[in-house]
């Protein structure tokens, strides 16, 4: 069975990522983050931050998310529009948004 997803476009400073956010219509369930064109490192890196995501939205608490996020916010990079912070603002808004019966 497919499950629903979303992905965004996030323009900053350092280029243009994508963000998938797969869910099962209550929860996040995967978070799969690339580049456009980046390979190499760039690509190493946003697959662990991906596996990252996936295991704090399966394993992790409300609370646990919502300060990993908060946590994520507040990094500090010399680009403008950071690419951790605005990942973090997207799934802050997925997770705030987010209602369940």
């Amino acid at each position: 069975m497919e499950l629903p997803s979303k992905t965004y476009s996030v323009k900053t400073g350092c280029g243009k990522f994508y963000m998938t956010i797969v869910n099962n219509g209550c929860t996040i369930v995967k978070v799969i983050v690339h580049a456009g064109k980046a390979g190499g490192c760039a690509s190493a890196h946003l697959a662990n931050l991906s596996e990252l995501l996936s295991n704090l939205y399966e394993n992790g608490t409300k609370d646990e998310r919502l300060q990993a996020l908060a946590s994520m916010s507040s990094t500090k990079c010399h680009m403008p529009d950071n690419c951790i912070s605005e990942f973090a603002k997207i799934l802050m808004d997925e997770e705030i948004g987010r209602r369940c019966k």
